[in-house]
């Protein structure tokens, strides 16, 4: 499939179904990553870098295998019973759009935004792990959009680019590792150890994509930073070799400070400010930045919609 007209119908469905219509009712197999993880941590946790690998390997294991047997199911299903190979395209890719978050993460960005100023940090909690009730108002549209810029590379740019590289499995084993990342991958004395591994993991999976990400935002902002003064500051927002990269770029591109000091639970971190304070960090910079996204999303989609027609009419 992969390199071919199928592959291509099934960027194009997941993306449609991302973009347009977003999260599909039911569990979806992210969940069931989540569940398995916290059952191996029921029974075989230890704080250990082994324990922590052995995890993220079995993981990464029964993904792998259960996204190509699927994949090769449906194509070969499909085929014995005559139905054209679009057909299984069109189905691989709505089972791939679960492994995107685009409209998610609008909707919850803009939730906050319609929000009442009282229900507005109870909202923005599901999107930052800091403490929202300590964010003064400023700090509260800040954390939105340095939250929104991360999660355009971890929710939608990184596993576009690993299902446009290698179809379902590859997209799936990508969350697995985010998925992983996000539950056992903390610097505090319960997964120092055992997250460390597939944290690492995250960060090399991810290194490709925020970059990517931060390039796709400088190039449909309408201010044009220079990308030395993005380096600078990207490399000193966080400790994370990737975050800073979409943070710092949305930071100048809007003209505005982002970062600077929070509280996670009641300790508070020190963080280093990036961008420049030409503008306010208000509801238009996250409305603006929301305008970035669009955009990128639907020349994204209309870039495959191309790819796919002249693919179709030239190498049928």
């Amino acid at each position: 499939m992969i390199w071919g007209h199928d592959w291509l119908i099934t960027i194009l469905f997941a993306l449609i179904i991302d973009i347009f219509i977003g999260e599909l009712p039911g569990k979806h197999l992210v969940q069931y990553m989540g569940d398995f993880i916290r059952w191996f941590e029921k029974i075989a946790y230890k704080n250990s870098l082994f324990r922590g690998a052995l995890l993220m390997v079995s993981l990464l294991i029964i993904v792998l295998i259960l996204s190509i047997i699927l994949q090769l199911l449906i194509f070969q299903i499909f085929e014995i019973y005559g139905i054209p190979g679009y057909i299984s395209a069109i189905v691989t890719g709505i089972i791939a759009s679960t492994g995107l978050a685009s409209k998610s993460l609008k909707d919850h960005v803009l939730a906050v935004l319609n929000a009442p100023e009282e229900k507005k940090r109870e909202l923005l909690s599901v999107l930052v792990t800091r403490n929202t009730d300590k964010l003064s108002d400023k700090k509260v549209y800040s954390s939105l959009i340095e939250s929104h810029s991360e999660n355009l590379s971890d929710g939608f740019i990184a596993p576009l680019f690993y299902l446009m590289l290698f179809g379902l499995p590859g997209i799936m084993a990508y969350k697995a590792i985010q998925t992983l990342d996000s539950m056992v991958g903390f610097k505090n004395d319960k997964y120092l150890y055992f997250g460390r591994v597939s944290a690492y993991f995250d960060d090399v999976l991810n290194f490709i994509p925020a970059r990517l990400t931060a390039f796709l935002i400088w190039l449909f902002a309408k201010e044009k930073p220079y990308w030395k003064k993005i380096f600078k500051d990207a490399k000193i927002y966080s400790s994370s070799p990737n975050a800073g990269y979409p943070v710092a770029t949305a930071a100048y591109c809007l003209g505005i400070k982002l970062g600077g000091a929070v509280f996670y639970g009641n300790k508070l971190i020190e963080k280093s400010e990036v961008g420049i304070d030409e503008n306010p960090c208000s509801v238009k910079a996250s409305q603006d930045f929301i305008s970035l996204h669009t955009l990128i999303e639907l020349t994204t989609l209309a870039i495959v919609v191309i790819v796919t027609i002249i693919n179709y009419i030239y190498f049928k």
